[in-house]
């Protein structure tokens, strides 16, 4: 079986060559493999209302230039960077800072966060949505990837291309913003 690396680097080689049926079928497969998860880093970056047009912009973002794909770096990291890319885009264009409705999916949920308490957990999860509005784009971007799509550090670095201290700094203060706002609404840490 080919690792996904080498799969995406033919699939490139089947669309550079001009296999334009097969490609669109290749290409289908990796809008079906990558496109929650496309959708979960916007919905976390706080795209709501027009997310369903924002994952359509990533693919069609990735579609026009799969050509350029090298295949230096896994095609996860490729279009997490466009999708943080356009997310940022989107927020410059039009100032947006609304949060998604929904941060957390439930099987995400760890035992000892959740109380047993539906009330309470979707408190404490607006909590950390209230939380996150506090943070820039920068910090933000940091946070979402590494905590909650629980990318490691390196990977964070390549997705934003990002010096790796860089973004352990940015992390640094987005964790510290967070607790200020967290403990500031009474939240025991």
């Amino acid at each position: 079986m080919l690792t996904q690396t080498l799969k995406h680097i033919v699939l490139k080689k089947d669309f550079q060559t001009g296999g334009k049926v097969s490609s669109l079928e290749h290409f289908s497969e990796l809008y079906d493999q990558y496109h929650r998860q496309v959708r979960s880093v916007l919905y976390r970056m706080g795209a709501k209302e027009d997310i369903d047009d924002l994952v359509q912009e990533v693919f069609l973002k990735a579609w026009q230039a799969f050509p350029t794909f090298k295949g230096q770096s896994r095609f996860s990291t490729w279009i997490y960077r466009i999708a943080m890319n356009t997310a940022i885009d989107r927020f410059r264009k039009i100032k947006y800072r609304g949060g998604p409705a929904e941060l957390l999916d439930e099987e995400k949920i760890s035992a000892h966060e959740n109380t047993g308490n539906k009330v309470e957990d979707l408190e404490n999860q607006q909590l950390i949505l209230d939380g996150l509005d506090q943070l820039n784009e920068e910090q933000r971007s940091v946070l979402v990837l590494h905590l909650m799509e629980g990318k490691r550090m390196k990977e964070v670095a390549k997705i934003l291309k990002l010096p790796l201290g860089t973004v352990k700094s940015r992390l640094y203060y987005a964790k510290q913003t967070m607790q200020d706002y967290l403990v500031n609404r009474g939240v025991q840490l």
